[in-house]
């Protein structure tokens, strides 16, 4: 009987054992889980930034030609009514 109750005994140790050993694995993959995933919000963020500014300096480029361009056509069309 004492042999079939520390069998027992130590089966239940091992299993708590075991439960504690998984409980920090999980816990610890929880934890990588978050940092993973607060470093793609933190990247996503970014590169939403990044793309703010490429349009900005995109627009800086653009807007002078698109001027130049509309000050041209203007000329155009006032020399084509003077003539």
């Amino acid at each position: 009987m004492d042999l079939v109750r520390e069998k027992r005994i130590k089966e239940e140790e091992e299993r708590e054992e075991l439960n504690q050993i998984y409980k920090e694995k999980i816990a610890k993959i929880e934890q990588e889980k978050l940092v993973q995933t607060e470093a793609e919000i933190k990247l996503e963020e970014g590169e939403s930034e990044t793309r703010s500014e490429e349009l900005q300096e995109q627009e800086k480029i653009i807007w002078p030609v698109k001027e130049r361009d509309e000050e041209k056509n203007e000329e155009k069309e006032t020399d084509k009514k003077e003539d």
